[in-house]
């Protein structure tokens, strides 16, 4: 049997392990360490040998995870036996980190199943307000196509709390104008207001932004479900021709901060302490916070541009 991701590594791991971890669930008290082949979580995640060792390293290892005849039905099992226990919090069971690490579990193999409700309900026992709280579903990747393309995020699960279901995505497009690393120094302008067609990215201008917000829109907001976009953002170019020029970045901010209100996602810009001063609450990029207020009543696009560049 072809077994490109290693998957052997964790049923080897489980051997003699299993029965004994099954039986500590059962008891509602983890005693072993076996967490990391259990309730595997996304490698990235991890900072030990042993954690980077059993990382899951994406939606494919993860889904073929779920298919394996072996692990999958454990997986499965696993988190029943958990779901089972009453009057227990995750905590309680696991102890910390490894409550953190169950959950982060979950979340994983929650956006590469279709039939993500056993993950879901684990979430809502693992006690304390998260029984009540509400929930933020990110798309996989947090990836707007790809969450409604590849994983039918649209379709989401029931839950036990009425309007507690919220969705999450992030807007980065097009990644080779966004980023302000040398690798991407070819496209630095963007919009109706570029000068210069070659360096567009020709794929992904206004027309596009209305484009994925109005999928969110069609698929969750009109439905009832809030999105909220939980980052955003563009950088200025740090080398080639585009270098220290804030035009386009601001005006890709704007449109795209005014594209989300416009259809109803919640904008949420990324800010690692560039635009404000985490201190002093001193504005440090006054163009990219007036590009964002401005947009949130007022089209930044010029009258008249529509189809300009592709927007």
């Amino acid at each position: 049997m072809s077994d490109p991701h290693n998957l052997q590594r964790f049923v080897d791991a489980q051997k003699g392990v299993y029965e004994s971890a099954c039986a500590e669930l059962s008891a509602a008290r983890k005693r072993g360490h076996w967490m990391w082949f259990i309730f595997p979580q996304l490698k990235e995640l991890g900072r030990s040998a042993t954690a980077q060792f059993y990382g899951i390293s994406g939606r494919e290892e993860a889904q073929a995870y779920l298919d394996h005849p072996i692990l999958g039905q454990r997986l499965r099992h696993c988190t029943q036996l958990l779901l089972a226990l009453q009057g227990h919090s995750i905590h309680d069971i696991l102890g910390s980190p490894d409550d953190f690490k169950f959950r982060s579990c979950m979340t994983l193999f929650a956006h590469i199943t279709e039939d993500n409700q056993a993950f879901v309900d684990a979430v809502r026992a693992t006690g304390g307000n998260n029984g009540s709280r509400t929930l933020i579903i990110q798309h996989y990747a947090t990836n707007i196509d790809w969450g409604l393309d590849l994983c039918k995020e649209a379709t989401l699960p029931t839950d036990t709390i009425a309007n507690r279901l919220m969705v999450e995505v992030h807007y980065y497009t097009p990644f080779d104008f966004v980023d302000g690393g040398p690798t991407w120094a070819t496209h630095w302008q963007w919009g109706a207001i570029a000068t210069d067609p070659s360096t567009l990215n020709p794929c992904c201008q206004e027309a596009y932004v209305r484009e994925q917000m109005d999928r969110m829109k069609t698929a969750y907001i009109s439905k009832g479900v809030p999105v909220i976009m939980g980052e955003y953002g563009a950088a200025v170019k740090s080398t080639g021709p585009g270098k220290g020029i804030d035009t386009y970045v601001n005006y890709w901010d704007g449109y795209v901060t005014y594209a989300a209100i416009q259809h109803g996602v919640v904008p949420m810009y990324w800010d690692i302490g560039e635009l404000i001063d985490r201190n002093s609450g001193v504005t440090k990029n006054s163009g990219v916070l007036n590009a964002i207020m401005s947009a949130l009543t007022k089209d930044p696009e010029p009258a008249g541009s529509v189809g300009v560049n592709g927007g």
